[in-house]
């Protein structure tokens, strides 16, 4: 649903969020902990949930506008790392490809 003008939106602190998510690693309903921690959309902690497995406790942080706080040099260089290392099965692709120059 889009936002409406003039919609004011529910801001939760990361405090807040990593609670959640730890309740809910441990078995605890959805239902109750929107209810415990007063979280109104029903889909929101699904978002968390998801953000969470991805990047840990950094996917919780308000990450809009140029806010340098925020930068985990680390998982950057984790993620150019990834990026950067080639696969298995490119890796078998490549030496499968190699031509034995030896017998000229």
């Amino acid at each position: 649903m889009p936002a409406k003008k003039g919609q004011k939106f529910k801001h939760y602190s990361e405090e807040l969020k990593l609670q959640a998510i730890q309740m809910r690693l441990k078995g605890v309903s959805k239902r109750v902990i929107m209810e415990e921690l007063n979280i109104h959309d029903k889909d929101r902690l699904k978002i968390w949930m998801r953000k969470y497995k991805k990047l840990g406790e950094f996917g919780l942080l308000d990450q809009r506008g140029r806010r340098e706080e925020y930068i985990d040099t680390n998982r950057y260089i984790e993620t150019l790392k990834r990026e950067n290392t080639p696969s298995v099965s490119s890796v078998s692709c490549l030496a499968s490809q190699e031509v034995d120059t030896t017998h000229t």
